[in-house]
This record gives structure tokens, sequence and C-alpha cells, in this order.
């Protein structure tokens, strides 16, 4: 797959954007999700139904519950601004998994197993567009290092005019009392 590596610059807001990143963490759970829909949909594509499956404790124990759907919705809709995010949530599916079941033989075959087997899958797929991802987080690296010297910048110029205005207030103060003088002496 052939990336196109660029930021680039909106004149309308005058921000500039990359999603390169975005683009190839989509790819990763595209590449993810057709083959889960087939064959662990309900463990891995959508979120986790308790009482559907009678999790006994479930929410007790896993505090944050993830599934593929839910990262598929956050790429979609730019919910994450930084890769490790979206890393961070791939993840937790199958950190989820591994506390909640214990290692017996019925749960390590029908859900361990295949939680281990997406883990190894996705971290195979990491390994695919390692050289990609390096690019496009460097790219990042440097647009958000020229959004913090524009966001800098203009900080610096605000306090420029704030000065300048304030100097014409002292200047203008000085004249009102210069001219005051005046008219007191000429009375």
């Amino acid at each position: 797959i052939n990336y196109q590596l660029t930021s680039t610059l909106d004149n309308n807001n005058n921000t500039q954007q990359n999603d390169t990143w975005q683009i190839i963490a989509q790819d990763i759970i595209n590449d993810i999700i057709e083959p889960i829909k087939l064959q662990f949909k309900e463990l891995f594509y959508l979120p986790v139904n308790p009482i559907l499956y009678n999790l006994t404790g479930y929410f007790e124990k896993i505090h944050q519950p993830m599934d593929l759907y839910t990262i598929q919705y956050k790429l979609k809709y730019n919910v994450y601004k930084q890769f490790h995010q979206f890393q961070d949530d791939m993840t937790l599916i199958w950190k989820n998994c591994q506390l909640y079941y214990i290692y017996n033989d019925i749960n390590f075959k029908t859900i361990l197993k295949p939680a281990q087997e997406l883990q190894y899958y996705y971290s195979t797929l990491l390994k695919k567009y390692q050289h990609q991802l390096k690019i496009a987080l460097d790219i990042e690296k440097v647009i958000n290092v020229q959004k913090q010297q524009q966001q800098q910048q203009a900080k610096n110029q605000q306090k420029q005019i704030e000065a300048q205005q304030q100097e014409q207030v002292e200047h203008v103060l000085q004249l009102q009392r210069s001219e005051s003088t005046i008219l007191k002496t000429k009375k």
C-alpha cells in the first residue's frame, strides 16, 4: 500500500493537518475486522454483553471495556488524536480478556486462544506497517512543533499589540496632562 505522507495547510482556518497514521490505523483495523466478523464477532467485534453471556461480575473486573467496533468508530470520527491512543485501545481488548477469563480448557479454547491469535495478528500488522508508521509519526512530531511555534508567535504578537496599545494610552494621558497644564497656566 502506497501512502502519501504529507502534511497540508488548511487555508480556511490556518491549521495544519496530518492524518497519515489514522489511515494506517484504519487499514490495520480493517485487516483485523474482516476475519473477526466471520469467526469471532461476538468475542471481539461487538461490545461484550455480560447479561446475554452470563458473565458474572464483568464490570467489576473490567473497568474500561473495549471492542473492535468501538475502535473502528473512534477512528472514523477522529476521536484518537495520537497513534498511541489507538494502540492502547487495541491492547485493552486482549488485556480485558486475560483479566476476566480464567485459564481453563473451555475458556482457553473458546476465548483466550482467539484473543492471543488476535494479539499476534495485530503485532504482525504493526510490523508490516512499521516503516509507514514511523514516517507518519515523525511528520506528526514536526507538525506539532510547528503548531507550538505558531501558537508562541501568536502569543508574542498579542503581547506586542497590548504593549503598543498601552504606550498609546500613556501617550494620550501625557498629552492630556500637558494640555491641562497649559490651560491652567493661561488662566
